[in-house]
């Protein structure tokens, strides 16, 4: 049971983690999105 929790607790922080990085790296860009189009 233990290894089961660290194994979601890793895979929740990972999930995270990218959903993190897309929102900071889509967030400052919307004017670079909106411009070619």
């Amino acid at each position: 049971m233990t290894l089961r929790l660290s194994l979601v607790a890793l895979i929740s922080l990972l999930l995270v983690s990218l959903l993190a990085s897309l929102s900071v790296t889509a967030a400052p860009a919307p004017t670079e999105v909106a411009g070619p189009r």
